[in-house]
C-alpha cells in the first residue's frame, strides 16, 4: 500500500503538522535537511525537489540560496498548507500535495531531489526511486538522508518501537541496503557521504543518519534491474 492510500497515516501527518516545527525531532530534521543540501551543491540553474518536505524547511533554505526553483511534494495537506503559509513572500517555491510513488511533476523536471527523514515510510522503496528518478534530468543527483539502522542501538530499537506503534513507518536501512536500492533503481554514481552521528540537544539521546549521493543515468531509457517493460 503506498502512503497516499494509508489514510490513517495521512490523517497523522496532518495532526503532526500543527506541531512539526516546535519539539525535539525538529533538531534531527534541520541538521538532516542541511546535511542534504550542502550535499546537494545546488547552484543558480538549479532546479531542486524534496519528496516528503513537511513544513518546507529544506525548500525554504534552498530558495533563499541562489536557486532557480525549490518545491516541495508531501502526502500530507496539512503539511503542505503549513509549508505554503511558512513561504512568505519567496517567489521561487512550490509545494504539491502527493505520493512518493507518484510524484505530480513531469519528466525530467529537477536537477536535483534531496529526501529527508521520510525515506523509511515508503513502502515499495525501489518505486520511490524510479519516480524519483523519472523527475530528474539526465545525470541530475539525489542526495538521501535517513536514520541509519546500523549506526547506533538506539537507532535500531526506535525503529522496532515505530513498526508497531506507527502504521505508516516501513522500516530504517543500513547505508548498504540504501546502496543497493538506489543500483536497482538505476542510479549511478552511489556514493556513502557521511554517517552522521550525535545526540539531541540535551545530550543523552544518540542518533546516526546515512547521507548518499547518486546520479539519475545519463542515458534514462536504460533498462535496470527495478523496470519492467
Amino acid at each position: 500500500m503506498s502512503l497516499a492510500a494509508n489514510r490513517s497515516a495521512v490523517a497523522r501527518f496532518d495532526r503532526w503538522s500543527k506541531t512539526y516545527d516546535r519539539g525535539l525531532r525538529k533538531s534531527w530534521f534541520t541538521r538532516a535537511q542541511a546535511a542534504a543540501l550542502d550535499a546537494a551543491a545546488a547552484g543558480r540553474e538549479d532546479r531542486l525537489l524534496d519528496v516528503g518536505c513537511g513544513t518546507g524547511g529544506a525548500v525554504l533554505a534552498a530558495a533563499r540560496r541562489p536557486i532557480a526553483k525549490a518545491c516541495g511534494v508531501d502526502v500530507s495537506p496539512g503539511m503542505i498548507a503549513r509549508a505554503r503559509a511558512n513561504s512568505g513572500d519567496l517567489g521561487n517555491v512550490e509545494f504539491r500535495a502527493g505520493d512518493a510513488e507518484a510524484i505530480p511533476y513531469p519528466d525530467a523536471e529537477f536537477t536535483i531531489v534531496v529526501c529527508t527523514n521520510s525515506f523509511h515510510h515508503y513502502s515499495d522503496p525501489v518505486h520511490a526511486l524510479l519516480e524519483i528518478r523519472r523527475v530528474l534530468r539526465p545525470g541530475g543527483r539525489l542526495v538521501l538522508v535517513d536514520p541509519d539502522r546500523a549506526g547506533c542501538l538506539w537507532v535500531r530499537a526506535w525503529d522496532r518501537i515505530l513498526r508497531l506503534a506507527e502504521s505508516s513507518h516501513v522500516r530504517y536501512y543500513t547505508a548498504p541496503e540504501i546502496r543497493r536500492l538506489l543500483h536497482t533503481a538505476g542510479f549511478t554514481a552511489i556514493e556513502l557521504l557521511a554517517s552522521e552521528h550525535g545526540h539531541f540537544r540535551h545530550g543523552k539521546v544518540a542518533w546516526a543518519s546515512s547521507v548518499i549521493r547518486a546520479e539519475a543515468p545519463r542515458h534514462p531509457r536504460a533498462s535496470t534491474p527495478g523496470e519492467t517493460s
